[in-house]
């Protein structure tokens, strides 16, 4: 029984955790026309090594990030990336729970997008 309860509960955190988060492929994102925000949680001197263009990079580690994330406007879609989306996840996970609602995770990574364009060359 404890089991039973103990499943139901973690499946409705998961859910309330990652509802309001959506993912969005390369694909996707390319054929974008602005109206929208392009976030980079990844550190800064990942960011300085090569980053999407266009992206604003606010760490998710840092001290600032809540400060920094909370400027922008709750109905604006944000778009966050990292490296392989751990970062990203957490960070929408985040704003979904301070009630941003058009959050999107970019499906790959920078290192998916970065593997796309060298396919593109």
């Amino acid at each position: 029984m404890v089991r039973i309860i103990f499943s139901i509960l973690t499946l409705f955190l998961f859910l309330r955790c990652t509802s309001g988060v959506n993912s969005i492929s390369n694909t996707e994102y390319e054929k974008l026309k602005g109206n929208h925000i392009l976030i980079d949680v990844r550190t800064i001197d990942e960011h300085l090594l090569g980053n999407i263009p266009g992206s604003i990079n606010i760490d998710y580690n840092s001290k600032k990030f809540e400060s920094e994330i909370f400027a922008f406007d709750k109905g604006k879609k944000i778009i966050l990336y990292c490296k392989t989306n751990n970062r990203s996840s957490k960070a929408a996970s985040f704003l979904s729970q301070n009630g941003y609602s058009n959050i999107f995770i970019l499906e790959e990574g920078f290192k998916g997008w970065l593997s796309d364009q060298k396919i593109k060359k």
